[in-house]
């Protein structure tokens, strides 16, 4: 298991926890230190954790309506590709 994954495990269930907890939580399970920059690599930011924190409720809930209206997550993702410009 990479040190990134460790980190995405330890936030699964709760993503608006602080980098120290982060870190206490990586050691304290897998024996293994990580640093600032790794963790706002793998899941981003305290800032923006916190705004998803308060916001990702209702967006899970868009993103689930958007796939079921096109059909699968392929399709859902490909029309998210097309409005970001990517398609």
């Amino acid at each position: 298991m990479t040190k990134t994954e460790m980190i995405r495990d330890v936030c699964r269930n709760n993503i608006g926890i602080t980098n120290n907890t982060i870190k206490e939580l990586v050691r304290s399970k897998y024996s293994t230190t990580v640093e600032s920059n790794l963790i706002i690599a793998a899941v981003g930011s305290e800032k923006e954790r916190q705004v998803l924190v308060h916001t990702s409720g209702h967006l899970k809930r868009k993103a689930k309506e958007l796939i079921h209206q096109a059909g699968d997550y392929k399709a859902a993702r490909n029309i998210l590709a097309m409005a970001n410009g990517e398609l």
